[in-house]
């Protein structure tokens, strides 16, 4: 069973224990950082209360950007798809190439520098 405290009448002051493994660690960490442990640990929780969460919006922002990224790379490779049936037909219509000649021409053409993870 966990004792229960009544909240100090000081805000601005925390005090807990730590497993010895983590205060061990923490000393260690402190001393390559040349702080105390306090000020170390007192650094640490501010980076986890605010860094973090400006991190985690930053991702989501990221992840958003990434999808519309997506969205236009589709639209993009339909485009280039019907530019090169496009310019297939029209060149079986002006009479310069048989279809299967029009085809290679623009896939020789057309498609000799691929984009990242297409065929």
């Amino acid at each position: 069973m966990t004792k229960s405290r009544q909240p100090t009448t000081d805000p601005t002051r925390v005090s807990f224990r730590l497993a010895p493994e983590i205060a061990a660690e923490l000393a260690r960490r402190a001393a390559e950082a040349g702080k105390s442990e306090g000020m170390y640990a007192r650094d640490l929780l501010s980076v986890a209360l605010f860094q973090l969460q400006e991190q985690q919006q930053e991702l989501r922002t990221i992840r958003v950007q990434l999808a519309k990224l997506d969205s236009t790379l589709g639209l993009i490779r339909s485009l280039r798809a019907d530019f090169a049936s496009s310019v297939a037909v029209l060149l079986v219509s002006a009479g310069k190439l048989r279809p299967d000649q029009a085809h290679q021409w623009v896939q020789e053409t057309l498609f000799t520098t691929q984009s990242p993870g297409e065929p």
